[in-house]
Order: structure tokens, then C-alpha cells, then sequence
């Protein structure tokens, strides 16, 4: 027996309420394992039996009832599986009035079936590659490497590709009705990310959660250049199959190239760098994480370093929270005044006050002086982090 009997039990009621006959599924050993008369569970069917051993329909009619054990009139039929027998299918009643009925109940048996095998064989094959993406990102020495690309390569992949790490978060809304939850987007989507024309075979992609998706992307583009372009079409051609499919928000994270399979993790702390950054936005966000690389730089300074640079200076704005947004905002738009008049939706001159007033207590030109300029910057990551 490969799939569960309680899930056969689940299909019998279904096909007893639709047809009103008994159904009754026997393993190839004679054994009762599903059944409409659940007190014959277990129960040895001998006709059952014959039918499994001589690969043969057996009908019982009332008159042959007598010749048998607990087994009552009706049509003992084997099911397969690419031609291996799985078992027999019975219905209770005169053979004369559902022998046309046994044959589509065998054939709803056996698609049932098929499609119980697939789901298995995508389940295995999904958990081997969250075994295997598990074990790459937390490497720790080169020692491990060889038995991990070993893994892949067992996998079906070709494990001296360059690649990136992609990572896809759905996000859940109260507010937005859709016939998925996140987990069925989640399964939906690997099984369909085939379908993305840039999608190649050797790109790798499992679920980290019930709403999180990753994906090992290979590049085969000797030109960086090229590299670029090709990752930002297949980039669009997600987000185009996600809004299309699922119509639901989204974040994409995706982190850098590297050329050694021991370093990959590094592109993966990237690309989740730039989700927790969308984690409080409710609407669709794409991140590269060469558009990100102050924040994330600084994200890997040790918080006692910020804290030495950063510190007193927050203290100082700490009373005046409107200033510290506005270093915030400024910094997004690379202290470009207008636009960040419109993201605070105030005008223009009240940006460029709350400016001098910063730059006469920090001491600081970000619009004349290189050095102040990268410190604002990375001030603002600082700020980041007290969720300012």
C-alpha cells in the first residue's frame, strides 16, 4: 500500500453518496481497507483475493453468496498503477445492473490514485530541496561543501553554476479577498514557476515558510551587463505571473551573484536583508540589493560600532522627531529637497528649514562635504533601526 487507507475512505464515502452502492477497496492480500460498512474494515474477502491473484474481475451473484465467507453479491474488480496492480475495487449488488458503474468507479479509483503518487513524488522531491538549501546556507566549512554539491547534483542540478538568491514574500491582507490563503499561493507558485519563460532547469526553488518562497537563480551571462538585464526580465516576468495568478502584494528580495557555491549564503542574508526592510509594507516591493548597500553594509557594522558613531547625535534630534525623519526621508531621495517634500507631503522650504536646523546641530553639510554626506547616510540606516 503506498497512500493512506483513511484518505481511500475519505474517496469510498465520496463515491457511495454519489452512486448509492456499497464500495469496498481490498488490498492485494484480501484485507478490507476502505469500505461504505465500516464494521467490515479488516475483514478477509476471499473473492477479493481471487480477483488480486488472478488479475481477473470475479462476480458474485446471490446465488454464490453461499460459497463465500462475509462477502455478499456483486463485481470484484483490480485497479493499477503504471500497470502494477494496487489493488480491488468492489461494489455490493447484482452484477447485471453496475457492471457498466465498476469500470468508472475504477477509473476515478485509479486517477485518484495517480494524482495521491504525484503529490507524493513533488512532496519528496520538495522536502530533498529544502534539506539541500538548508544545509548550503548554513555551511560553516569548505569540508561540508563536497557532500552538499553532491546532494544537488543527485538533485539534478548543475552545482558549478553561478548563481543569486532570490526570495519571495507573499503578504497576507484581511482586506483583500482572494480564493488562496498565503500557504496555497506558496505551494501554487513552485509548482507553477516552470511556467515563467526565464525560469531555467537549473535554477533551484523550494518554500522557507508557509509564505515565503527562494530561489536560487543561474546566470550563464558573461557579461555583467547582460547578467543584469536577464535577472531584472525574469524579476518582472515573477511579479507579472504573481499579480496575474494570485492578485495579491507581494515583496521580492534579491540579493548579488557569486561564483562559489560556499558564498551563496552571503546572497541569501542579502535578498532577506531587503524583505525585512518591505516587512511593515503592505504593498508591492522589489529590492536589489546593489540599490540597498549602505543600509545593508551597515546592517553588518556590530551594533556597539553604530552605537559609538551614531548615538549622540540621535540624542541630540531625539526630542524633535520631525527632524529625524526628514534625515530619513531626505536620505531615501538622496537629499533631493522636492521629492522629499512630496513623501512628507509638506512644501519644499519647510524641507529645506528642518535642513539648516539639522546642520546646525550636528554639525553637518551633506550638500557640500563628501564625508558628511556618507555619515548622513549611514545615520539614517542608524535611525533605521529605531524604527524612525
Amino acid at each position: 500500500m503506498l497512500i493512506h487507507s483513511d484518505m481511500l475512505q475519505n474517496l469510498v464515502d465520496k463515491i457511495i453518496s454519489d452512486i448509492s452502492y456499497n464500495v469496498n477497496i481490498i488490498d492485494t492480500n484480501g484485507i478490507i481497507i476502505a469500505s461504505g460498512e465500516k464494521n467490515r474494515i479488516g475483514n478477509f474477502h476471499k473473492a477479493g483475493l481471487q480477483a488480486a491473484t488472478n488479475k481477473c474481475r470475479i462476480d458474485i451473484n446471490n446465488a454464490d453468496e453461499t460459497s463465500y465467507i462475509s462477502v455478499k453479491s456483486g463485481i470484484n474488480l483490480p485497479f493499477y498503477y503504471n500497470k502494477s496492480l494496487i489493488g480491488v475495487i468492489g461494489i455490493t449488488g447484482d452484477p447485471s445492473q453496475i457492471s457498466e458503474l465498476i469500470n468508472i468507479v475504477k477509473s476515478m479509483i485509479e486517477l485518484m490514485y495517480e494524482q495521491e503518487m504525484l503529490k507524493q513524488k513533488m512532496y519528496y522531491r520538495q522536502s530533498s530541496k529544502v534539506f539541500f538549501i538548508n544545509e548550503l546556507l548554513n555551511i560553516t566549512n569548505r569540508e561540508a561543501l563536497a557532500s552538499i554539491m553532491n546532494w544537488g547534483s543527485k538533485l539534478g542540478y548543475d552545482m558549478n553554476i553561478r548563481r543569486n538568491v532570490i526570495i519571495v514574500q507573499f503578504i497576507s491582507n484581511a482586506n483583500h479577498t482572494t480564493f488562496f490563503t498565503t500557504e496555497d499561493m506558496t505551494q501554487d507558485f513552485i509548482l507553477n514557476l516552470k511556467k515563467v519563460h526565464l525560469h531555467h532547469k537549473n535554477d533551484i526553488s523550494t518554500f522557507l515558510s508557509s509564505s515565503r518562497i527562494i530561489i536560487l537563480k543561474s546566470s550563464y551571462e558573461e557579461n555583467t551587463t547582460k547578467e543584469k538585464e536577464h535577472l531584472q526580465e525574469y524579476i518582472t516576468e515573477i511579479s507579472k505571473f504573481i499579480s496575474d495568478e494570485y492578485q495579491i502584494e507581494f515583496s521580492i528580495g534579491v540579493g548579488s551573484f557569486y561564483d562559489d557555491l560556499y558564498y551563496l549564503k552571503q546572497s541569501f542574508f542579502e535578498a532577506e536583508y531587503i524583505i525585512n526592510r518591505f516587512l511593515h509594507v503592505s504593498t508591492t516591493s522589489i529590492g536589489y540589493i546593489h540599490d540597498y548597500l549602505i543600509g545593508y553594509l551597515s546592517s553588518r557594522i556590530p551594533e556597539d560600532i553604530l552605537t559609538h558613531f551614531f548615538e549622540e547625535n540621535y540624542e541630540k534630534l531625539k526630542s524633535m522627531p520631525e527632524l529625524l525623519e526628514t534625515v530619513v526621508v531626505l536620505s531615501k531621495n538622496n537629499l533631493h529637497l522636492s521629492h522629499c517634500a512630496n513623501d512628507l507631503f509638506i512644501h519644499r522650504n519647510t524641507v529645506l528649514f528642518r535642513l539648516n536646523k539639522i546642520k546646525r546641530i550636528l554639525q553637518l553639510d551633506p550638500m557640500n562635504n563628501q564625508s558628511d554626506r556618507a555619515y548622513w547616510m549611514l545615520f539614517s540606516e542608524f535611525l533605521s533601526t529605531k524604527n524612525i
